[in-house]
């Protein structure tokens, strides 16, 4: 009897075991297939004010998503953020040359063209928000680069703007394949470790590009 009812304990206490194991790992599973996804967060697209474009990764991608917004009508303006590369054409004037032959009136599009890094797109961005009144906008960038990005400009806006998030496509990183190859692995990682960084120290104005 006391042999039935040890076996009976044993037994439940490896059933327990195994439920925690299970646990874990369908958790962990979890964890590594969602990083992908809150990386790249997507918002359901609204009428807004602005399209901000942001450059950097692959600017042209960025740039032709934030030009088929603004054909759809989703937005009365393009904004474009970004200093020079190289030389002495900003980035940001790079696009808007692209937009123009694209068919985008110059009237349409305001550009930034001092920021180096994703603080000072939001912070310079900012200026130009304000001074036009803009209370929507839809935020494009990579989608590695995404969850970092509205992070920051929602801190620098100080949630008085509402953000819609809303990625280019990128040649090489997908939301669902992050962990596919040695660069999109370390881009997501680097991308992960920057996001950590940002939500315990709040020094979005030190962060890199």
């Amino acid at each position: 009897m006391k042999s039935q009812k040890h076996t009976k304990k044993k037994r439940k206490k490896i059933y327990i075991f195994l439920a925690i194991v299970l646990f874990l790992v369908g958790s962990s599973l979890y964890v590594f297939f969602s990083l992908g996804g809150f990386l790249s967060p997507q918002d359901k697209l609204e009428k807004s004010d602005v399209i901000i474009a942001i450059s950097g990764g692959d600017t042209m991608a960025r740039t032709d998503e934030a030009i088929k917004l603004y054909k759809e009508n989703w937005a009365s303006y393009l904004l474009f953020s970004g200093a020079a590369r190289s030389g002495d054409v900003s980035n940001a004037e790079s696009m808007r040359t692209y937009a123009v032959s694209k068919g985008v009136s110059p009237s349409k599009i305001f550009i930034e063209e001092e920021s180096t890094t994703t603080y000072e797109n939001a912070k310079l961005s900012k200026d130009i928000i304000e001074e036009q009144g803009w209370s929507k906008i839809i935020l494009v960038t990579s989608p590695y680069h995404q969850k970092r990005a509205s992070m920051t400009f929602n801190f620098v806006l100080d949630n008085n703007i509402k953000l819609i998030n809303h990625s280019s496509s990128d040649k090489y990183w997908s939301a669902s394949m992050w962990y596919r190859g040695d660069k999109n692995r370390n881009t997501s990682f680097e991308e992960i470790s920057r996001v950590i960084y940002l939500v315990f120290t709040k020094n979005y104005s030190t962060e890199a590009k």
